[in-house]
């Protein structure tokens, strides 16, 4: 399963959904606001936002995957908004025309120069002085205990690849937003964090998490005594020794880094 599927997309958004619409309820955007829902998914933030703008406000949703914005469309009820399928690096709107944007776990996908033109398209159709908010998993906080040191050899193995060293390099975020006159108003971390017994919907979302971190560790050289490990111990089941133990513990964090267009 991908990160970027319907399936997984809403197990990982009820899992933490207070501190995610806590996240989204601090940036301020106003009621009977124009906001767009940047790589939007299958529109778990697209509906929270539009209680947001309320009655006289509007959601423009774009997203890449139209699988995605299919089961949107089917599960949403959204009267004041759209849909668009299209890539962020080339957003077919006119300038100054939201005055906002939430970005919600894209950036991790994008290499450092598609960062610079999505927010370089962020400028262009954001109104002066209106909010961009770019919601990213902060991999600095993870952790998952009990846990043998060869799972922690694994994942220094896995650094290399695309999307956790994407992900490892956020902060690059700050930089490129100061290169095109993108003022800066806050960066914060948020901390989700589950211990023994896990609810159901947290199950479901750290099976489906875990069945995706295999498929990538399955993409980098392993020992014989690592694939074991890999094909046998990753993925999160109801019978998983570290799940049953009472000292299961699982923390992951988001950062939320709040700019401003001039």
């Amino acid at each position: 399963m991908l990160l970027i599927e319907s399936k997984y997309l809403d197990s990982h958004y009820c899992a933490g959904k207070t501190i995610f619409d806590k996240m989204l309820n601090s940036v301020g955007f106003n009621v009977s606001s124009t906001l767009l829902d940047a790589g939007s998914g299958n529109g778990c933030y697209s509906t929270a936002i539009s209680k947001i703008v309320g009655d006289k406000g509007k959601v423009v949703s774009i997203d890449i995957n139209s699988d995605n914005l299919f089961s949107f469309k089917r599960t949403n009820e959204i009267s004041t908004g759209f849909s668009i399928q299209a890539n962020l690096i080339s957003i077919p709107m006119k300038e100054n025309t939201v005055d906002g944007v939430w970005c919600s776990n894209v950036f991790q996908y994008l290499t450092e120069n598609e960062k610079i033109q999505v927010l370089n398209e962020f400028k262009r159709i954001v109104k002066p002085g209106g909010k961009i908010a770019i919601k990213e998993v902060d991999l600095s906080t993870t952790m998952l205990g009990p846990s043998p040191r060869i799972f922690w050899h694994i994942v220094l193995k896995a650094m290399s690849s695309r999307q956790i060293n994407s992900s490892l390099n956020m902060f690059n975020v700050l930089k490129y937003s100061r290169m095109l006159n993108i003022q800066r108003i806050s960066y914060k971390t948020y901390i989700l964090e589950w211990t023994s017994p896990i609810e159901s919907k947290v199950f479901r979302y750290l099976h489906n998490l875990s069945g995706t971190i295999k498929e990538i560790f399955r993409q980098i050289p392993l020992s014989e005594e690592e694939t074991f490990y890999l094909e046998n111990y990753i993925q999160v089941r109801e019978n998983s020794d570290y799940v049953v133990s009472e000292d299961f513990y699982w923390r992951e964090g988001y950062i939320l880094i709040l700019l401003q267009n001039e």
